[in-house]
């Protein structure tokens, strides 16, 4: 993703996205699946979510945290209707998470417990703003529209298609969430048809690719941290004003809380 596109100021790409819809190839982002018996408690220990308590194919914002509670990076956790868990975090820290992952995975294994992680290599693209909806909406096929048109914030659903454009194993997921303030959806590919997809959709007039400037000013102005700037392992969720992340039962469990 370039900083800007040259058809546009900053300004300008913003702009659009509040009013329209905006593009983004956050394909840098890490994509993992978590599945085995253990898979919540295995996740629920490395964050302060209650990630099996959460609704099937609906989702949460979280933080993976050091034993001290600083924050190892930020993370978008979803329970799917699969068996498995799906997660997205930042691209700057893949390898201290996967690192970090696979250590207290292979732990936990050795303890005999029943946890698999894949590292997905699948594009994901962002499509933001007011008329994402509806663009969408435009390309979802007759099987998967009734599932679409009631999907709400933070779920997540496998669709088959996107403007009849797929692949052999059909593993096209569309989450309603982003990180910009604007209601959107971030859809992972197969890396194969991300490129079609996208030529796809901005040459609806209501879509523009838009590059990383606008969006760091797109969720600074929605009040969204950015991992290295806000947060880092030096910060804790309290005092990143993120302690309504933290689930209740773990806030029983301290301690003099």
């Amino acid at each position: 993703m370039p900083l800007h596109y040259s058809d546009q100021s900053i300004i300008d790409s913003h702009q659009f996205v509040r009013q329209h819809c905006g593009l983004f190839d956050v394909s840098h982002m890490l994509q993992m699946q978590v599945s085995g018996k253990d898979r919540f408690s295995f996740l629920e220990s490395l964050t302060c979510a209650d990630i099996e308590g959460l609704p099937i194919s609906s989702g949460t914002l979280s933080v993976f945290l050091l034993s001290s509670g600083g924050i190892l990076d930020d993370t978008i956790i979803l329970k799917c209707k699969e068996p498995y868990l799906y997660i997205v975090s930042n691209a700057a820290c893949s390898s201290k998470i996967k690192n970090h992952v696979t250590k207290m995975m292979t732990k936990d294994v050795n303890d005999g417990k029943e946890i698999n992680i894949k590292v997905l290599n699948h594009s994901l693209l962002a499509l933001q703003g007011p008329d994402s909806y509806s663009v969408l909406r435009a390309g979802i096929s007759s099987t998967d529209i009734r599932n679409f048109e009631n999907l709400f914030f933070m779920e997540s659903m496998l669709i088959d298609s996107i403007y009849g454009l797929n692949t052999p194993d059909g593993d096209i997921r569309l989450t309603r969430c982003g990180y910009t303030g604007e209601d959107g959806y971030e859809i992972s590919v197969p890396s194969e048809i991300a490129i079609p997809i996208a030529e796809v959709l901005v040459k609806n007039p209501s879509v523009k690719p838009i590059g990383l400037a606008a969006r760091d000013t797109l969720r600074l102005e929605a009040g969204l941290c950015l991992y290295g700037s806000d947060i880092s392992e030096e910060t804790t969720p309290v005092e990143a004003s993120l302690s309504w992340l933290i689930c209740k039962f773990k806030i029983i469990a301290i301690p003099n809380i």
